[in-house]
């Protein structure tokens, strides 16, 4: 095991979708790390990057990548640039961590500042009812996310 010294921490940012709050934290870039900052057991990306390109380097998101049908309770959701068509990303349920990546593909400081990313967020409420399939003609059944309004959302 590598000396607490040795391990690269990078900035990031996390998005809470249940405070709807942005905090910036300093994060070990290891995947126990973000497990645990995400609350999840596997994560992936979330979207088109936040900024950036392949060639300069880039910010995106880590989300969990966990089955919804796993989760319990009411599901407290976000969604990148909502508002264009088409949006940044689908709705994400549970917590994001903004990052960077290099122009070698490594894990770096986030530079997307916090009012920006804050810009570009909506939050929603919405309960999981589960997976829906639809028949597609000779090409067979996808599935569809099935949701519904939280009780909080409809009060509101």
């Amino acid at each position: 095991m590598p000396a607490l010294s040795e391990i690269w921490t990078m900035r990031a940012i996390l998005i809470d979708p249940e405070t709807k709050t942005f905090t910036e934290i300093q994060i070990a870039d290891d995947i126990d790390g973000i497990q645990k900052v995400l609350r999840c057991g596997r994560f992936t990306t979330g979207g088109r990057p936040l900024r950036g390109s392949l060639v300069t380097g880039f910010d995106t998101l880590y989300v969990s990548d966990d089955s919804l049908e796993d989760r319990e309770g009411p599901r407290f959701w976000f969604q990148v640039d909502a508002d264009r068509d088409p949006p940044s990303s689908y709705p994400i349920a549970g917590p994001g961590l903004a990052y960077g990546i290099d122009s070698n593909g490594a894990t770096c400081d986030v530079g997307i500042s916090v009012a920006e990313l804050q810009s570009r967020i909506t939050f929603t409420q919405w309960k999981f009812r589960g997976f829906r399939q639809t028949l597609i003609g000779s090409f067979g059944l996808a599935s569809r996310v099935s949701l519904s309004p939280s009780p909080e959302q409809e009060t509101a």
